[in-house]
């Protein structure tokens, strides 16, 4: 699960195979039908479920790690041999999936990721600079006016940052509102900090800002909105359930 994504398929097949195990016991012949929905099953047990894992998040967050590893740069062989072979001078989330169906797999969640990932600016090199959440929240929609006249959309921090000439940013001449969110910019700009030889420093809510699957897992589970009228309450479910695993 930490490697490849499950197939939905599959996740079918073993929450099938759970859900008997859970109502039927060890009585194959038993057929008395589920007593509650699956999805209240997989609820936390402070909120009237068993906490039993919902794979398919559980399989998204241990992926995320993944790449969670390769945004940091983490000093793993994989990590380096993917930065050196296929973006050495690009920003992965704005180029076309390339390698293994295991990396084209873990590559599928860089919205998932920079949902929650914040980024220190080092050298810019990681940032898609009108696109990504830095300096305060995403420039393309902070300044739309400036963004039509880029050159490049997908250019990264580090690709503003280098050039001296406006020519080689922006399609000139700009209109007179897109000069002056470019004043407005260019005075945001002036007040970061930069660092052309740190790399980016990605890091996630929490203790040491380090990525953790369990919390990854709470709070995308916390926000599945239950569709479903409990129709058992918590004590009573908790307690069928426990004489049907006896």
């Amino acid at each position: 699960m930490s490697t490849i994504k499950l197939h939905a398929g599959v996740i079918e097949i073993i929450d099938k195979a759970q859900k008997q195990c859970l109502w039927r016991g060890i009585d194959e012949h038993k057929r008395n039908g589920n007593l509650v929905a699956w999805d209240l099953v997989q609820k936390a047990k402070n909120k009237g479920g068993l906490g039993v894992i919902n794979l398919k998040i559980q399989n998204e967050g241990l992926l995320v790690k993944q790449l969670h590893k390769f945004y940091s740069r983490a000093e793993v062989p994989w990590v380096q041999l993917i930065w050196e072979s296929y973006y050495d001078n690009c920003v992965p989330r704005a180029s076309r999936p390339v390698g293994s169906f295991w990396w084209k797999d873990v590559l599928s969640f860089h919205s998932s990721y920079r949902e929650e990932a914040s980024c220190k600016i080092g050298n810019g090199s990681s940032v898609l600079f009108w696109q990504d959440s830095w300096l305060g929240g995403i420039l393309q929609d902070k300044f739309p006016a400036l963004a039509d006249f880029a050159s490049d959309i997908h250019a990264s921090v580090k690709d503003i940052q280098e050039p001296n000439d406006l020519a080689a940013i922006y399609l000139l001449p700009l209109s007179a509102q897109a000069y002056i969110e470019l004043q407005e910019l260019e005075s945001l700009l002036n007040e970061s900090q930069f660092n052309i030889h740190e790399a980016d420093e990605w890091s996630f809510p929490g203790a040491a800002n380090q990525f953790s699957v369990s919390r990854y897992y709470k709070h995308k589970h916390d926000h599945i909105q239950d569709q479903y009228k409990r129709h058992v309450a918590p004590k009573t479910f908790v307690s069928l359930a426990r004489q049907e695993l006896c």
